[in-house]
C-alpha cells in the first residue's frame, strides 16, 4: 500500500497503562474518548497511518461498515472501521470516498492490517491530513468489537446522561399536561433539560408561539427552505448551522404536523459541552404535539372570526356600526389593521391556502369569500402593508388585489372595505396586479361605489358618449387628448393627426354638447373626473366593482 504494507507506515506514540486513565482524560468538557487516546490503549494495536491533524478528534461510536457510501448509517464523530472492502481502488475514488466521511463529521477510519484494502494512494494520505480525519491501522487478531467497547465504556458516563436527558424530555411533556402549563414555561424547561436554547419558527422566521420571540439571530433562507422542502426525505439529523463566535453553533430540524412541515426546530447551544443531538429529536416530537393543538386552536378561531366577518360585510342587519377591533377582541384597539379585497377569476390560485401563507408570515387574520371576491381583514403588528402586499402578491397569482390603509381598531369595517375596493378598482384600471390604497393613482375624493361612478360619468359625459354613437364621431377621444395634452392645441392636433382648425371645431362642439368650457378650471375638473370614473367602469366592467 503506497509502497508497502498499511504497517510500514505506522507511527507511534506514548501509551498509558490503565483505560482509567482514558476514562480521566475523556475530558471534562466532552466526556468522549479521543483518537489519541485510544491509540494509547496499546491492546487495540490501533496505529496511526495518516492525518495527524485529526488525531485529537472525538468519537462519539466506533461503527462498522463495508459499503462504499455509509454516511446514511452516521451522524458524526464516528471511528468508521472497516477490513477494506469499503475502500475503493484508484487516487480520485479514494479521495471522494474520504470526503463523504468528511462532510457527514467522520473523525476517524480504521482498516484491518492484510485484509482487503487496496493500495492507500499519496493523495488518499494528503486528503486525510487537508480533512483532519485519522487513518488508523488495526492490528492482526484484534476484532472490531473489542474498539466498540472501548470507546462505549469510555463513553459510558456521557451516554447515561444522554438517555437521563431524554426521559427527563418527556417528563416535562407529562408535567405539562397535568399542570395546564404555558408553552412559554413548557420551552423554558426543556432547555433547562437539554442545555439549548430552543425556538420554533416558520419559514419566514417568525414565532410559531405567541408568547415566544424569534431567535435574536438570522439564518440564510435557502438553509431554512432546505430544511423544509417536503419533497425531501425527513432529516435524519439536525442541519448543523455555524453562527457567529458570540452565538456559537444552530441546529435545524423540521416540526411535521400530520406529516406537513409546518416550522423548524431552532436550538442554539448553551455551552462548551458535547450537544446531544439526539435529544432535539426529543424535543421536535413534543414541538410537534404543541403546534398540532396550536393549530387546531387557530383553526376554530380562524372559522369562527370568518363567519362572523362574512356576516358583518353581507348580510344587511349586521352591516352596521362594526369596527375592526371587534374580530380582534384580545389585541390592543390602538394597533393597526388592514383590508383587503381579492379579484379572482377562473385561473387565480393560492385562494384556499392563504391562509397558511399568512399564518406562516405571523399575520393574525381572518378571510370570507362571496362569489369571485375574497375578503382578508389583517392585524398588522409591527409589519406594514407593503410586507402584506408581498405575501398576497406572491402567493394569489393571476389575480388583483386591492389593500386599504392601515388604520386602528376602532375603525368602521366597511369604510376599510370601501378603502380596498377603491384600491381594487384602481388596480385593475392601471391594469395592475395589486394597488394599495395610499397608493391609488386615481383621485381618492371619487365616490368609492360604482354607482356613484357611474351617475358622474353619465351626467357628464353622456350626452358626448351618445353624439358618438349616433353620428359615429370621436368627440370623447378628442377631448381625452385634449386634456391629457394639457389642452395644447398644437400637441393634441399632432397627436390626432388633424388640422388646428379642425380640432377647433371639435373643442367647440364638445363645450356645446357637455355644457362645459374648456377654458375653465372648474369645468375642466368635472370633465376629468368623468373621463377617470368612465374609464375605470370600462376597464373593470360595472358587474366587477361591487363584492
Amino acid at each position: 500500500m503506497c509502497g508497502g504494507p498499511i504497517s510500514a507506515r505506522r507511527r507511534t506514540l506514548a501509551r498509558p497503562e490503565a483505560l482509567q486513565t482514558v476514562l480521566s482524560m475523556a475530558g471534562a468538557e466532552t466526556n468522549m474518548i479521543t483518537i489519541r487516546q485510544l491509540i494509547e490503549h496499546t491492546e487495540l494495536g490501533c496505529s496511526l497511518i495518516a492525518g495527524a491533524t485529526g488525531i485529537d478528534r472525538h468519537l462519539r461510536w466506533a461503527h462498522s461498515s463495508e459499503l462504499e457510501d455509509p454516511t446514511q448509517w452516521l451522524r458524526g464523530k464516528e471511528l468508521l472501521m472497516t477490513t477494506g472492502l469499503a475502500i475503493p481502488k484508484g487516487a480520485s475514488l479514494q479521495v471522494a470516498y474520504l470526503r463523504r466521511l468528511f462532510e457527514i463529521g467522520v473523525s476517524g477510519v480504521a482498516i484491518g492490517v492484510r485484509m482487503h484494502a487496496p493500495p492507500l494512494t499519496p493523495e488518499l494520505l494528503q486528503a486525510a491530513e487537508d480533512f483532519k480525519i485519522a487513518l488508523l491501522e488495526v492490528g492482526g487478531g484484534v476484532p472490531f468489537i473489542a474498539i466498540s467497547e472501548t470507546v462505549a465504556l469510555a463513553n459510558h458516563d456521557a451516554l447515561h446522561r444522554r438517555l437521563t436527558t431524554h426521559l427527563r424530555i418527556y417528563q416535562v411533556l407529562g408535567e405539562a399536561s397535568q399542570q395546564s402549563m404555558a408553552t412559554g414555561e413548557i420551552v423554558r424547561r426543556l432547555e433547562q433539560v437539554t442545555g439549548f436554547q430552543i425556538w420554533a419558527v416558520t419559514r419566514s422566521w417568525e414565532s410559531l408561539f405567541e408568547d415566544i420571540g424569534p431567535p435574536p439571530f438570522t439564518i440564510d433562507q435557502y438553509l431554512i427552505d432546505e430544511v423544509l422542502d417536503s419533497s425531501r426525505p425527513i432529516i435524519r439529523f439536525p442541519k448543523e448551522v455555524p453562527l457567529s463566535p458570540r452565538d456559537a453553533t444552530a441546529y435545524l430540524l423540521p416540526v411535521y404536523v400530520q406529516l406537513q412541515p409546518v416550522g423548524v426546530l431552532v436550538a442554539r447551544t448553551r455551552s462548551q459541552h458535547e450537544p446531544d443531538l439526539l435529544s432535539l429529536h426529543h424535543v421536535v416530537t413534543i414541538l410537534s404535539h404543541m403546534i398540532s393543538d396550536l393549530l387546531k386552536q387557530r383553526e376554530q378561531t380562524r372559522r369562527e372570526g370568518s363567519e362572523r366577518l362574512s356576516r358583518m360585510l353581507y348580510e344587511s342587519e349586521q352591516q352596521r356600526n362594526h369596527t375592526i377591533h371587534e374580530l380582534f377582541p384580545r389585541t390592543d384597539p390602538r394597533g393597526k389593521y388592514c383590508f383587503a379585497v381579492v379579484a379572482l377569476t377562473e385561473s387565480s390560485c393560492g385562494w384556499n391556502e392563504i391562509h397558511n401563507y399568512l399564518l406562516e408570515h405571523g399575520f393574525e387574520h381572518f378571510v370570507t369569500k362571496r362569489g369571485e371576491r375574497g375578503a382578508i381583514v389583517v392585524r398588522l403588528g409591527k409589519k406594514t402593508t407593503e410586507d402584506l402586499a408581498r405575501v398576497l402578491a406572491d402567493n394569489l397569482s393571476k389575480s388583483t388585489i386591492g389593500i386599504s390603509a392601515p388604520t386602528e381598531g376602532n375603525t368602521d369595517l366597511l369604510v376599510c372595505q370601501r378603502q380596498a375596493r377603491w384600491a381594487l378598482r384602481s388596480a385593475v384600471a392601471a391594469d395592475q396586479p395589486l394597488e394599495r390604497y395610499v397608493d391609488a393613482p386615481a383621485p381618492q375624493w371619487l365616490p368609492l361605489e360604482s354607482s356613484g361612478l357611474e351617475l358622474i360619468a353619465e351626467k357628464i359625459l353622456g350626452p358626448l358618449v351618445a353624439y358618438d354613437a349616433s353620428r359615429d364621431t370621436e368627440l370623447v377621444h378628442t377631448l381625452v387628448t385634449f386634456l391629457e395634452e394639457n389642452r395644447s392645441w398644437k400637441a393634441t392636433a399632432e397627436r390626432l393627426f388633424i388640422h388646428r382648425q379642425t380640432l377647433i371645431g371639435r373643442v367647440g362642439r364638445i363645450e356645446d354638447i357637455t355644457g362645459r368650457h374648456l377654458t375653465s378650471t372648474e369645468d375642466v375638473c368635472d370633465l376629468w373626473l368623468a373621463i377617470k370614473a368612465r374609464r375605470i367602469l370600462q376597464r373593470s366592467g360595472t358587474e366587477a366593482l361591487e363584492d
